[in-house]
């Protein structure tokens, strides 16, 4: 089956001298077009590993020492920052923390700028995901005003928007209620249906008992045990 992402042997620590590995020779295989969770206990390197995939480390700090990322076949560090987005769009806990703009229209056009998307294409993509969606009443709304499971589908828009083939986010349902859970899972489905591959770091598999394709758990240091 032709991977999304393909890891191996990833050494990772946040400090040139630190004496602990937060990647300890991880490395992990992400089938295309699947809904795979990766599980494991607190501080195992979860959320580590995906940033390491990502790209944002060690760009934005921490040292790895060693190993390899291909993104659909493409090593990592081949790709620029936009080619990169188009591959691999991301999602954290608190999207407060993620949102630049003041509305989701604002937001999504800054994407599609830093992505440099031709101005007469913004338009039509922008009214394209909120139609997906079913958020167009939310596009101009100050996102101050929005819920916590509209930030989060407002994000996951966003990646959309970007047209990014490989969706990870990290502990998506950690501020959600049930209801608003529910929408973020529909919505996954969906994509995952349009061909898009979805990569979740989450600790409560009964959330994805029914939609995901796969279970991945990370022992300490990031390497898969089942």
């Amino acid at each position: 089956m032709p991977l999304a992402v393909c890891a191996s042997d990833l050494v990772f620590r946040y400090y040139e001298q630190g004496k602990r590995n937060i990647l300890d020779h991880a490395g992990l295989k992400i089938p295309q077009g699947k809904i795979t969770v990766l599980t494991g206990s607190s501080g195992c390197g979860k959320s580590t590993l995906g940033l390491v995939l990502g790209g944002l480390l060690p760009e934005n700090g921490g040292v790895l020492e060693s190993g390899s990322v291909s993104l659909f076949g493409t090593p990592l560090e081949s790709l620029s920052p936009a080619r990169r987005a188009g591959l691999f769009g991301m999602m954290f806990q608190n999207p407060d923390l993620q949102y630049c703009m003041d509305t989701l229209r604002r937001e999504m056009l800054f994407c599609l700028e830093n992505l440099q998307i031709p101005p007469e294409e913004m338009d039509e993509r922008v009214r394209r995901t909120a139609a997906f969606f079913h958020m167009e009443k939310l596009l101009d709304r100050k996102l101050q005003t929005l819920s916590g499971g509209e930030k989060q589908k407002g994000i996951l828009a966003c990646l959309y928007a970007m047209e990014s083939r490989c969706l990870f986010l990290d502990e998506p349902f950690a501020n959600l209620d049930p209801a608003s859970a529910g929408e973020i899972l529909e919505s996954l489905q969906a994509l995952r249906d349009q061909g898009r591959t979805v990569l979740v770091i989450d600790h409560r598999r009964d959330y994805w008992l029914d939609c995901a394709d796969e279970f991945q758990i990370l022992g300490d240091g990031g390497r898969v045990l089942a």
